[in-house]
Protein backbone atom coordinates (compact mmCIF):
# COMPACT_ATOMS: atom_id res chain seq x y z
CA UNK A 1 0.00 0.00 0.00
CA UNK A 2 2.95 2.15 0.00
CA UNK A 3 3.00 2.56 -3.82
CA UNK A 4 1.15 5.82 -5.44
CA UNK A 5 0.27 4.17 -8.70
CA UNK A 6 -3.04 2.94 -6.74
CA UNK A 7 -3.79 6.77 -6.39
CA UNK A 8 -3.00 7.34 -9.77
CA UNK A 9 0.43 8.85 -9.25
CA UNK A 10 3.72 7.52 -10.98
CA UNK A 11 7.14 8.41 -8.89
CA UNK A 12 9.97 9.82 -10.92
CA UNK A 13 13.40 9.22 -9.58
CA UNK A 14 15.17 12.38 -9.07
CA UNK A 15 17.61 12.87 -11.48
CA UNK A 16 20.92 15.15 -11.36
CA UNK A 17 19.82 18.71 -10.24
CA UNK A 18 16.25 18.34 -10.53
CA UNK A 19 14.17 16.82 -7.33
CA UNK A 20 12.02 13.96 -7.60
CA UNK A 21 8.59 14.36 -8.02
CA UNK A 22 5.14 12.66 -8.65
CA UNK A 23 3.32 12.53 -11.90
CA UNK A 24 -0.04 12.04 -12.56
CA UNK A 25 -0.22 8.65 -14.19
CA UNK A 26 -2.65 8.37 -17.22
CA UNK A 27 -4.44 5.05 -15.67
CA UNK A 28 -7.99 5.07 -13.68
CA UNK A 29 -6.70 5.40 -9.54
CA UNK A 30 -7.88 2.60 -7.57
CA UNK A 31 -8.37 4.92 -4.27
CA UNK A 32 -8.56 8.70 -4.35
CA UNK A 33 -5.41 10.55 -3.19
CA UNK A 34 -6.92 11.77 -0.26
CA UNK A 35 -7.44 8.17 1.07
CA UNK A 36 -3.78 7.05 -0.21
CA UNK A 37 -2.17 9.40 2.45
CA UNK A 38 -4.84 8.73 5.64
CA UNK A 39 -3.61 5.10 4.55
CA UNK A 40 0.31 6.01 4.56
CA UNK A 41 -0.33 7.91 7.78
CA UNK A 42 -1.64 5.09 9.75
CA UNK A 43 1.47 3.22 8.11
CA UNK A 44 3.67 5.22 9.47
CA UNK A 45 2.08 5.27 12.86
CA UNK A 46 0.57 8.80 13.66
CA UNK A 47 -2.25 9.32 15.12
CA UNK A 48 -5.26 11.83 14.89
CA UNK A 49 -5.76 14.47 17.85
CA UNK A 50 -8.35 17.27 18.12
CA UNK A 51 -6.80 20.90 17.56
CA UNK A 52 -8.18 24.13 16.69
CA UNK A 53 -9.49 24.03 12.44
CA UNK A 54 -10.91 20.40 13.25
CA UNK A 55 -9.57 16.76 13.30
CA UNK A 56 -5.54 16.86 11.75
CA UNK A 57 -2.46 14.56 11.66
CA UNK A 58 -0.15 16.51 13.60
CA UNK A 59 3.45 16.77 11.84
CA UNK A 60 6.29 19.48 12.28
CA UNK A 61 6.39 20.24 8.82
CA UNK A 62 2.99 20.72 8.80
CA UNK A 63 1.37 23.37 10.84
CA UNK A 64 -1.26 24.30 8.25
CA UNK A 65 -2.34 21.41 7.29
CA UNK A 66 -6.54 21.52 6.69
CA UNK A 67 -6.34 25.39 6.67
CA UNK A 68 -5.22 26.20 3.70
CA UNK A 69 -7.56 26.06 0.48
CA UNK A 70 -5.88 25.34 -3.02
CA UNK A 71 -5.05 28.12 -5.21
CA UNK A 72 -5.85 25.74 -8.38
CA UNK A 73 -8.99 24.16 -7.77
CA UNK A 74 -10.22 25.63 -4.71
CA UNK A 75 -10.09 22.07 -2.78
CA UNK A 76 -8.45 21.44 0.92
CA UNK A 77 -4.42 21.50 0.87
CA UNK A 78 -3.07 18.14 3.02
CA UNK A 79 0.62 17.43 3.62
CA UNK A 80 3.32 14.52 2.84
CA UNK A 81 6.32 13.70 1.95
CA UNK A 82 7.95 12.13 -0.88
CA UNK A 83 11.36 9.99 -0.10
CA UNK A 84 14.30 11.17 -2.73
CA UNK A 85 17.13 9.28 -2.88
CA UNK A 86 18.78 11.29 0.03
CA UNK A 87 16.24 12.80 2.08
CA UNK A 88 12.07 13.33 2.16
CA UNK A 89 11.03 16.14 0.73
CA UNK A 90 8.05 17.44 2.38
CA UNK A 91 4.62 19.08 0.28
CA UNK A 92 1.15 20.88 0.83
CA UNK A 93 -0.92 19.57 -1.92
CA UNK A 94 -4.20 19.35 -2.82
CA UNK A 95 -6.77 16.27 -1.87
CA UNK A 96 -8.39 16.68 -5.08
CA UNK A 97 -7.18 15.85 -9.17
CA UNK A 98 -5.35 18.74 -9.86
CA UNK A 99 -2.00 17.49 -9.00
CA UNK A 100 -0.80 21.19 -6.93
CA UNK A 101 1.75 21.33 -4.56
CA UNK A 102 4.27 23.38 -3.06
CA UNK A 103 6.93 23.27 -0.67
CA UNK A 104 6.33 23.27 2.70
CA UNK A 105 8.91 25.13 4.11
CA UNK A 106 8.30 28.29 1.30
CA UNK A 107 4.47 27.47 2.32
CA UNK A 108 5.56 28.05 6.11
CA UNK A 109 7.23 30.66 5.74
CA UNK A 110 5.05 32.63 3.21
CA UNK A 111 2.76 32.27 6.23
CA UNK A 112 5.00 33.63 8.68
CA UNK A 113 5.62 36.67 7.14
CA UNK A 114 2.24 36.79 6.47
CA UNK A 115 1.61 37.11 10.37
CA UNK A 116 3.61 40.49 10.40
CA UNK A 117 1.01 42.00 9.22
CA UNK A 118 -1.00 41.97 11.91
CA UNK A 119 1.46 43.66 14.09
CA UNK A 120 1.53 47.17 15.25
CA UNK A 121 4.04 49.39 17.15
CA UNK A 122 3.50 50.91 20.55
CA UNK A 123 2.29 53.86 20.32
CA UNK A 124 -0.45 52.53 17.60
CA UNK A 125 -1.51 50.54 20.26
CA UNK A 126 -2.08 52.71 22.84
CA UNK A 127 -4.47 54.80 20.25
CA UNK A 128 -6.04 51.37 19.90
CA UNK A 129 -6.44 50.76 23.71
CA UNK A 130 -8.10 54.49 24.03
CA UNK A 131 -10.29 53.70 21.20
CA UNK A 132 -11.58 50.16 22.39
CA UNK A 133 -12.11 51.88 26.09
CA UNK A 134 -13.73 54.40 25.17
CA UNK A 135 -16.43 52.64 22.74
CA UNK A 136 -16.54 49.97 25.99
CA UNK A 137 -17.51 52.84 28.43
CA UNK A 138 -19.80 54.19 25.85
CA UNK A 139 -21.39 50.97 25.57
CA UNK A 140 -21.69 49.98 29.22
CA UNK A 141 -22.83 53.88 29.79
CA UNK A 142 -25.95 53.49 27.35
CA UNK A 143 -26.90 50.14 29.35
CA UNK A 144 -26.48 52.58 32.69
CA UNK A 145 -28.79 55.11 31.22
CA UNK A 146 -31.22 51.78 30.37
CA UNK A 147 -31.27 50.12 33.66
CA UNK A 148 -32.05 53.35 35.14
CA UNK A 149 -35.36 53.87 32.92
CA UNK A 150 -36.60 50.26 33.56
CA UNK A 151 -35.78 50.76 37.69
CA UNK A 152 -37.82 54.44 37.23
CA UNK A 153 -40.60 52.08 35.43
CA UNK A 154 -40.81 49.55 38.21
CA UNK A 155 -41.10 52.77 40.87
CA UNK A 156 -44.16 53.60 38.80
CA UNK A 157 -45.80 50.33 38.56
CA UNK A 158 -45.19 49.81 42.43
CA UNK A 159 -46.48 53.05 43.45
CA UNK A 160 -49.32 52.78 41.48
CA UNK A 161 -50.16 49.49 43.17
CA UNK A 162 -49.75 50.76 46.54
CA UNK A 163 -52.00 53.84 46.11
CA UNK A 164 -54.83 51.20 44.67
CA UNK A 165 -54.39 49.05 47.67
CA UNK A 166 -54.49 52.51 49.95
CA UNK A 167 -57.80 53.15 48.48
CA UNK A 168 -59.43 49.64 48.42
CA UNK A 169 -58.96 49.68 51.93
CA UNK A 170 -60.49 52.83 52.30
CA UNK A 171 -63.66 51.60 50.94
CA UNK A 172 -62.52 54.26 47.63
CA UNK A 173 -61.90 51.35 44.94
CA UNK A 174 -64.03 48.09 44.86
CA UNK A 175 -62.12 44.26 45.30
CA UNK A 176 -62.31 43.93 41.54
CA UNK A 177 -60.82 46.76 39.93
CA UNK A 178 -57.73 46.37 42.90
CA UNK A 179 -57.48 42.75 42.16
CA UNK A 180 -56.97 44.10 38.02
CA UNK A 181 -54.80 46.71 39.12
CA UNK A 182 -52.65 44.36 41.35
CA UNK A 183 -52.37 41.58 38.75
CA UNK A 184 -51.83 43.73 35.61
CA UNK A 185 -48.68 45.09 37.71
CA UNK A 186 -46.93 42.15 39.00
CA UNK A 187 -46.97 40.81 35.19
CA UNK A 188 -45.45 44.34 33.98
CA UNK A 189 -43.33 44.65 36.57
CA UNK A 190 -41.63 41.18 36.17
CA UNK A 191 -41.47 41.35 32.53
CA UNK A 192 -39.35 44.85 33.81
CA UNK A 193 -37.46 42.73 36.41
CA UNK A 194 -35.97 40.27 33.98
CA UNK A 195 -35.33 42.85 31.77
CA UNK A 196 -33.50 44.88 35.09
CA UNK A 197 -31.64 41.26 35.34
CA UNK A 198 -29.87 40.54 31.83
CA UNK A 199 -28.98 44.64 32.03
CA UNK A 200 -26.93 44.13 34.96
CA UNK A 201 -25.32 40.72 34.06
CA UNK A 202 -24.36 42.58 30.73
CA UNK A 203 -22.82 45.24 33.51
CA UNK A 204 -21.10 42.89 35.45
CA UNK A 205 -17.34 44.43 36.66
CA UNK A 206 -14.32 43.22 34.54
CA UNK A 207 -10.95 44.23 34.46
CA UNK A 208 -11.19 45.67 31.08
CA UNK A 209 -7.60 47.06 30.86
CA UNK A 210 -5.96 43.89 31.98
CA UNK A 211 -7.95 42.15 29.23
CA UNK A 212 -7.56 44.44 26.67
CA UNK A 213 -3.31 45.01 27.38
CA UNK A 214 -3.41 41.03 27.13
CA UNK A 215 -5.36 41.06 23.85
CA UNK A 216 -3.29 43.89 22.27
CA UNK A 217 0.51 42.45 23.26
CA UNK A 218 -0.95 39.16 21.92
CA UNK A 219 -1.47 40.75 18.67
CA UNK A 220 1.19 42.87 18.51
CA UNK A 221 3.69 40.24 18.73
CA UNK A 222 1.88 37.52 17.04
CA UNK A 223 4.44 36.25 14.84
CA UNK A 224 7.10 35.49 17.38
CA UNK A 225 4.59 33.68 19.31
CA UNK A 226 3.79 31.09 16.38
CA UNK A 227 7.58 31.22 15.48
CA UNK A 228 8.25 29.90 19.45
CA UNK A 229 5.26 27.94 19.90
CA UNK A 230 4.61 24.03 19.67
CA UNK A 231 2.03 22.86 16.53
CA UNK A 232 -0.94 23.46 19.24
CA UNK A 233 -0.39 26.91 19.42
CA UNK A 234 0.66 27.40 15.49
CA UNK A 235 -2.67 26.04 14.47
CA UNK A 236 -4.25 27.98 17.20
CA UNK A 237 -2.98 30.82 15.53
CA UNK A 238 -3.46 29.72 11.59
CA UNK A 239 -6.87 28.49 12.61
CA UNK A 240 -7.99 32.20 14.19
CA UNK A 241 -7.08 33.66 10.77
CA UNK A 242 -8.32 31.43 8.46
CA UNK A 243 -11.93 29.46 8.16
CA UNK A 244 -12.25 25.96 9.19
CA UNK A 245 -12.02 23.29 6.79
CA UNK A 246 -14.96 20.69 6.86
Amino acid sequence: MRNTVYCGKIYIGQYKQEEAYYIKGKHEPLISEALFYKVQDVLDGNKKGERPGGKVLLNEHFPLRGLLTCPRCGGNLTGSGSKGHSKIYYYYHCTKKCSFRSKSDIVNDLFEKELTKFEFNPPLKDVLKKLLLNNYKSFTGGIDEKRKSVSKQIDVINERVSKARDLYLSDKLDEDDYREIKSSGKLETDKLEEELGCLVSETKTYDIQTRLDHALNAISSISKRYKQGDMETKRMIASSIYPKKT
